[in-house]
């Protein structure tokens, strides 16, 4: 499985949902949003590997002019080792370049972020103070989910 995870700043972030909706790679999946996460999948057969491989890209909406986007992908691999002879990569390249044009058509940063994130303001478990959304560790104590 393999996980990516960027930053995307600018403004007018809110087309990029229904943006992503039109997009032609994408509708030929599913797609869903609870709140201001939104999530589409989609699996595609890779024949190299004889298998089905399931991707995701799942966005979250932090603030008007920032979200935090995701990119999974899994399943591509087979046999007993599960070699996904690069059908993991490829999807997740294919997607990247999807969002990667999107952002330079609208003059969005796209910036990897490679850390874990909260998606709304929560109760740190270490000491009860509040981590405030898009942090990724809590601000009094540094307590992280990792």
């Amino acid at each position: 499985m393999r996980i990516s995870t960027y930053d995307i700043k600018g403004k007018g972030l809110h087309d990029l949902i229904s943006m992503l909706r039109r997009l032609p790679d994408i509708t030929s999946g599913q797609a869903s949003s609870i709140g201001k996460c939104h999530v589409f999948a989609f699996e595609e057969f890779y024949f190299r590997t004889n298998s089905n491989l399931l991707s995701l890209i799942i966005v979250h909406e932090l603030k008007e002019d920032e979200f935090k986007i995701q990119f999974i992908a899994g399943g591509g691999g087979t046999g007993l080792l599960s070699f996904d002879w690069g059908s993991e990569d490829s999807s997740m390249s294919t997607n990247f370049k999807l969002i990667e044009d999107l952002c330079l058509e609208r003059n969005w940063s796209l910036d990897e972020c490679g850390e874990d994130y909260v998606t709304e303001e929560t109760t740190c478990l270490s000491c009860n103070a509040s981590i405030p959304s898009g942090q990724n560790a809590c601000p009094k104590c540094g307590w992280t989910y990792r």
